[in-house]
């Protein structure tokens, strides 16, 4: 038997008071005792307990013990069982709260790997969004001292592959950027409010800008955010570049030039001795260049014309395009007016050299108008609109020239804007008037014709000149209305005459001007037939007089135009014969039946051999593609002869009678077949360039 099986729970045995059986050991009591050697002891026991009880016997073994001391040793078992179940029951607790301490202490280290975890993690997160992200980020203390720095930040700020962290920024950058750097630092910490500015550096040979900003983090750093915003920079230089400059020639623009004349103002406000001036610059004929060549010739023609202007000019001096063929030449610090001239003397000069465009040689010149700076100027509108009104006078004097702007121009300007209003109104009020000059036959004295004449009575200025009013009306388009006024008109006043004087053989006609405006956009025939069937006047009574000038401007338009009025039966004169630069071409390609020689001539044959020479070729070649003449400007019974002799059909001019009212105009229709002596009236037209007439 080994150990485990001889040792067993004590069994409980007979007792004294009667033979009740009880546990008398607990099972946790174990003897074991081997089987050899162990009677003589046992039986020496026995002798010495006196009465014994079997307690327990197995085989050879028996365990016996006497009443008393199994009594005592009860009683000692049953304290010490209850001693040990206490401790056990300690034991037990101590473990339980020790498992639940050590359950506790194992989930929170659980967590704190989690968060641990989580940490790393999140760090490594955002050091990869620090990295990726365009902003470089610093924390700097007090002395620029970098404490923290992202990945990159050295070579991205300072250009350098070296660790920045630790070193100043006067270590990085050079120290007056350095001082200028640290101010914002200060200026954060002691407003304790973001700080935000744009910078530059050199960085890598290279300047780069940076939008920064500095926010406070404790008293002693600040948290440095740099965004680089060099692209973002060159783009808006880009886009202020192309707001103030011309696309076309790259030089400064409107907006350009007003700010430096409103800085030139301000300058000369200061400075009573300093002066400016502009050049208003307007290319003669340029419109030609775009028509005949096209729009890309003539923008190569502008770019070569900004460059000879950019060289002319002085040193200093700013050459700006103001759109369309105008540029301006600002000169800053000028004595007096003979400086501007000098310029606008080498500006003619620079391009009086022919110009290569599209592999063909070009010439082209500019009208200059020339205002210094005033004390009555208040704006750069003010020197531009000077300057601009000079140019204009420049060109009415025959271009390729330069004017100086006087006052005199502007008073003129102004009365020029207080007729256009007042000629808007005066067509609405029924104040234009039409005058009657009459064209008398040079065989018979007869008045065959009359030519209508618009005029215009003010209520405040009493009769206006046409070559006041007319220029303005073309130039707003107002001459339209009125021309088509003047046709309807003029045919019902023919009729009325012919109505009258039945007895006036042939019968009266009119002579009305067309404007160029009328003649090129549509609805012209239409007036005209409307005008004849609302009358009733016949269409050979009716004759429309055009110029050369008109026709030259749109000859392509004129001619189908004109056409369609020859088939309406209505006669066409050709005006002021002789001022043009293309006539005979004209004579041949359009339906003209009559021409009219320019009083110019006129007014000179008896005195100017050259000019009775011109009259009488115009005669000659008249009547060779059977064409009668009308001779205009006649004032002397000599030039009546010479007229005569040289086969002209009709007179026109002062010797007959001025422009008349209708009802004057009536009296011609009685009167006898003669020619009306000259007037007493001195003779005012000799001075005056005639008025074009409609």
């Amino acid at each position: 038997m080994n150990a485990s099986e001889s040792v067993v729970p004590l069994a409980t045995g007979d007792v004294p008071d009667g033979g009740e059986r009880r546990e008398l050991l607990p099972a946790w009591v174990r003897v074991a005792i081997y089987a050899a050697g162990a009677f003589t002891a046992l039986e020496a026991l026995k002798d010495s307990l006196g009465p014994t009880l079997t307690v327990w016997q197995s085989g050879a073994v028996t365990i016996a013990v006497s009443s008393a001391l199994a009594g005592a040793a009860s009683w000692w078992v049953v304290g010490r069982h209850r001693h040990l179940r206490r401790r056990v029951a300690g034991e037990a607790a101590e473990r339980a709260r020790l498992a639940e301490a050590y359950g506790a202490l194992t989930s929170n280290m659980a967590e704190r790997r989690r968060v641990e975890e989580a940490l790393r993690a999140s760090e490594a997160e955002l050091r990869a969004l620090v990295a990726a992200m365009s902003d470089v980020i610093l924390v700097l203390d007090r002395e620029g001292r970098h404490v923290k720095v992202a990945p990159d930040a050295g070579r991205r700020l300072y250009a350098t592959s070296e660790d920045v962290l630790g070193r100043r920024l006067d270590e990085l950058v050079p120290a007056e950027k350095a001082s200028e750097l640290l101010a914002h630092v200060h200026r954060a910490l002691e407003s304790g409010a973001p700080v935000e500015m744009e910078y530059s550096q050199a960085v890598g040979g290279r300047t780069v800008w940076f939008s920064t900003t500095v926010s406070p983090m404790s008293e002693s750093t600040v948290l440095w955010v740099a965004r680089d915003i060099t692209a973002r920079r060159a783009a808006e230089e880009a886009l202020r570049h192309d707001a103030y400059h011309d696309a076309l020639t790259g030089l400064p623009n409107r907006a350009y030039l007003t700010d430096l004349l409103t800085r030139a103002l301000a300058r000369a406000k200061r400075r009573f001795d300093r002066r400016f001036a502009v050049l208003f610059l307007d290319c003669d004929r340029f419109k030609v260049v775009n028509d005949s060549l096209g729009h890309a010739a003539g923008d190569e023609l502008l770019r070569a014309v900004a460059d000879r202007l950019t060289a002319a000019v002085r040193p200093g001096d700013v050459v700006a395009r103001l759109g369309g063929d105008e540029f301006t030449v600002l000169l800053d610090d000028v004595s007096d007016a003979d400086d501007t001239m000098r310029v606008a003397q080498r500006i003619h000069a620079a391009l009086a050299d022919p110009f290569t465009v599209v592999g063909r040689e070009l010439y082209t010149s500019v009208s200059i108008g020339i205002a210094l700076s005033a004390p009555d100027h208040a704006s750069a509108d003010d020197v531009l609109r000077d300057a601009d009104l000079a140019m204009y006078q420049a060109k009415s004097r025959g271009r390729a020239r330069h004017e100086l702007f006087t006052p005199e121009l502007r008073a003129g300007a102004d009365r020029r804007l207080a007729l256009e209003s007042d000629l808007r109104r005066a067509v609405e009020r029924g104040e234009l008037r039409i005058y009657y000059q009459p064209i008398a036959s040079l065989e018979t004295g007869h008045i065959s014709s009359f030519e209508a004449l618009v005029r215009w009575e003010h209520p405040e200025r009493g009769l206006v000149s046409p070559a006041d009013f007319l220029p303005i009306a073309e130039e707003t388009g107002l001459i339209v209305p009125i021309g088509r006024w003047m046709i309807e008109a003029a045919c019902r006043q023919a009729r009325a005459w012919q109505l009258a004087h039945p007895q006036h053989q042939p019968p009266v006609s009119v002579s009305v001007n067309v404007a160029a405006a009328q003649l090129t956009q549509p609805g012209l025939v239409d007036a005209v037939r409307g005008a004849l069937a609302s009358s009733g006047l016949s269409p050979e009574s009716l004759k429309l007089e055009v110029t050369e000038g008109i026709i030259s401007a749109d000859a392509a338009a004129a001619v189908g135009t004109l056409t369609e009025l020859s088939r309406l039966g209505v006669l066409l004169l050709m005006d002021d014969f002789g001022t043009g630069h293309s006539s005979l071409s004209y004579l041949h390609r359009f339906p003209i039946s009559t021409v009219k020689i320019d009083q110019y001539f006129v007014g000179r044959m008896d005195t100017i051999a050259e000019c009775y020479e011109i009259v009488r070729t115009i005669v000659g070649l008249a009547h060779a593609l059977d064409m009668d003449v009308v001779a205009e400007g006649v004032e002397s019974p000599a030039q009546v002869e010479q007229l005569h002799a040289l086969g002209c059909e009709y007179m026109q001019g002062y010797l007959l009678s001025r422009p008349v009212p209708a009802e004057a105009a009536a009296h011609f229709m009685g009167a006898p077949p003669r020619l009306v002596r000259p007037p007493a009236e001195p003779r005012l037209w000799a001075p005056m360039l005639k008025a074009r007439r409609v």
